[in-house]
């Protein structure tokens, strides 16, 4: 397990960002999966494995436990993918 590359994903509940999670799972990538949206989250998570964290990522400290959930659980980063965005609804 130690050699597997590890990987956050943001915005991994659905679209790009789970397609991209799910591409990275099937290469053996251990994940670290983000996003707003936490029953989606919860099962996409579930679909592809890995850990997850349930966060508005616009809020910094959002990010920086984001990134210490990776290192605690794997030691180490290899790989972000950043898809998670804001919509404005005005």
């Amino acid at each position: 397990m130690a050699n597997k590359k590890v990987a956050i994903v943001t915005g991994a509940a659905s679209g790009i960002g789970f397609s991209t999670a799910e591409a990275l799972a099937k290469e053996g990538t251990q994940l670290v999966m983000a996003d707003v949206n936490e029953e989606k989250l919860k099962n996409a998570a579930e679909k592809v494995g890995g850990i997850y964290l349930a966060a508005d990522l616009s809020k910094r400290e959002n990010c920086k436990t984001l990134v210490e959930m990776a290192m605690e659980h794997y030691g180490r980063v290899d790989i972000l993918v950043n898809v998670a965005g804001l919509q404005n609804v005005c």
